[in-house]
């Protein structure tokens, strides 16, 4: 945040937190955990996410979709709860804005995080469900020999 000692590799990002009060001082200063928890859950979603990688893209293991699926649902999940917070508290983080800052600030950039993990969950889900698909195709056939 602005004043702090690596501001300056973020200096770009008090745009955003003029606009959502939730990333700026305005909820530091009142203490609110939300942020923070949800930084936790970013943590959480990276590990997630470089663990995918190295499954699918090193291991080559055939349990990364669902790694993958996991993280990008956390994603979605996570994105979702934050509008929802904002939503539920009366727009608190936000109301202070133009419709056009909401805007543009606000909903496109975060909705980017709603549409790239839904079309990530939508196709490893697609082929989750295939695998268990084939798997229980294979299982009856084991079954009736």
């Amino acid at each position: 945040m602005a004043g702090g000692d690596l501001h300056w590799i973020w200096s770009l990002y008090d745009i955003y937190a003029r606009v959502d009060h939730g990333y700026g001082w305005p909820s530091f200063n009142k203490g609110d955990g939300f942020t923070s928890a949800q930084g936790l859950l970013n943590l959480v979603e990276c590990v997630i996410n470089f663990t995918f990688v190295y499954y699918k893209h090193i291991l080559g293991s055939p349990i990364a979709p669902l790694i993958g699926f996991s993280g990008a649902l956390l994603t979605l999940a996570k994105t979702f709860l934050y509008f929802f917070n904002d939503y539920f508290c009366g727009f608190c983080h936000t109301k202070h804005n133009t419709m056009a800052d909401y805007l543009l600030v606000y909903v496109l950039p975060n909705s980017l995080w709603i549409l790239f993990p839904a079309l990530i969950t939508y196709k490893l889900g697609k082929e989750l469900a295939s695998t268990l698909v084939r798997a229980e195709q294979q299982s009856q056939r084991i079954k009736s020999k």
